[in-house]
């Protein structure tokens, strides 16, 4: 079980909180796993002006968006993030396939908001924990949702890490990877 911490509402005011409290951001580069429309995405590299990010997204169709609501998705978020140049990296392709060309631990964080069921969640986090430097944050969001808790829990207790999930608000779970390697 993951401990309490009463970071902020919204996912973007966790994330920003949590890099500039804990200051994070050592080589100015970070990773989102499901961009959807970019909004999250936006708001990190307009917070942050030297921040590089990876957006990470196959915009497929899904339960409960259709491909017409993913493509409309899709062009928000590249109208959206546009304004950032090359600091803005989209990668549309899925999550584990996208992991395979990031070098390990050169990232600050990653925030995983990709595909909810359980089996995505476990992959994701055996594809990004690794590009995660030590001291860096690894985080996701919908915590509260089954496959995502599962999964995220497994990992914790498995890894013997210390982890910590907001109020429902924000629905984030967090971690900051120790410089001894998880088990």
């Amino acid at each position: 079980m993951l401990q309490e911490s009463l970071i902020g509402s919204y996912n973007f005011n966790v994330l920003r909180a949590l890099l500039e409290s804990l200051d994070l951001l050592k080589t100015q580069a970070g990773a989102e796993i499901g961009v959807f429309d970019g909004g999250t995405s936006w708001y990190l590299l307009r917070s942050f002006p030297q921040l590089r990010l990876f957006g990470v997204d196959p915009y497929l169709a899904y339960p409960e968006y259709d491909q017409s609501r993913m493509r409309q998705a899709e062009q928000t978020a590249v109208d959206r993030l546009a304004q950032f140049g090359e600091r803005s990296i989209r990668i549309k392709e899925s999550s584990v396939s996208a992991a395979k060309a990031i070098p390990e631990e050169c990232l600050d964080f990653v925030f995983v908001d990709g595909d909810h069921t359980y089996d995505a969640v476990v992959e994701d986090i055996k594809a990004w924990y690794p590009k995660v430097h030590a001291g860096g944050l690894f985080c996701g969001h919908d915590y509260s949702w089954g496959g995502v808790h599962c999964a995220v829990d497994e990992f914790v207790e498995k890894s013997k890490l210390t982890a910590y999930s907001t109020p429902i608000a924000s629905d984030i779970w967090w971690m900051i990877k120790p410089s001894v390697p998880a088990q």
